[in-house]
């Protein structure tokens, strides 16, 4: 479509919702793509590179919190916001855990709900402008600390070898404290701050990294940051990084 701002994909099988939303967002100047289930989600995932995607929780065939999962693992960067009719607060640290940027509760307030699209589109923006004016070669653009390694060019994690499903805001966390090993860091950069959720020195406050093998980092985000409740996550930077069992999927 000539002029898009880029492909929705909406990954819903109710389709009474996913008109709704998909109206909308071609109105905003996207083109859509729609799935019925998880696994066609991959599939159009794979092949048409959405730049953000709208998931239900629950799907005909594979659950959309593993639809969730095998997405992130696919693209680190791109906008995943679960759509769900489950409002409590378990579903909604799960969905965070899985991988997602943002969870809205079912029935939908749809100006709010394309708002917070534009919101994540914005930060992603930002950090692929950051990506493209600081070309990395491959020293500078892998971190390992033991058994975890970095990508901080893909903005991908895995430890002992396996993909570890982790939000924007951790590891824009996650990369800072790795860009900065063995650096006693204090407060962190504004830029850290998921898009429009906390305020920038909200977001900074509590990330404290000591230097030396005795001392760790220990990051608490706030609520309302974005993310799944207040989870407390361990770092040290010295010969090696050693991860806290939150890291760890569940």
């Amino acid at each position: 479509m000539s002029g898009s701002r880029g492909v929705i994909l909406i990954v819903e099988d109710d389709a009474t919702t996913a008109e709704l939303i998909a109206d909308l967002v071609e109105q905003e100047g996207f083109t859509v793509s729609r799935a019925g289930g998880g696994l066609q989600a991959i599939e159009i995932f794979t092949r048409e590179r959405p730049v953000a995607v709208f998931l239900d929780w629950v799907l005909p065939d594979i659950p959309g919190i593993e639809a969730c999962r095998s997405l992130r693992a696919l693209d680190g960067v791109v906008p995943i916001i679960f759509v769900s009719g489950r409002d409590d607060e378990a579903s909604t640290i799960r969905g965070l855990d899985a991988g997602a940027d943002d969870y809205v509760a079912k029935p939908v307030r749809i100006r709010e709900l394309i708002a917070r699209l534009e919101a994540h589109i914005r930060k992603v923006g930002v950090l692929t402008e950051r990506q493209a004016a600081e070309p990395a070669g491959e020293e500078e653009r892998m971190r390992r600390f033991g058994d975890v390694e970095v990508d901080l060019a893909a903005r991908l994690v895995s430890v002992e070898g396996q993909p570890l499903n982790l939000a924007p805001l951790e590891f824009s966390l996650l990369e800072y404290l790795a860009r900065n090993a063995g650096v006693a860091v204090r407060e962190l950069d504004r830029t850290c701050g998921p898009a429009g959720a906390a305020p920038p020195d909200q977001a900074r406050r509590g990330a404290e990294a000591g230097r030396g093998a005795g001392r760790g980092a220990r990051l608490r985000v706030p609520p309302g940051a974005g993310l799944a409740a207040t989870r407390l996550i361990t770092f040290r930077f010295s010969n090696g990084l050693h991860h806290h069992p939150a890291l760890r999927e569940r």
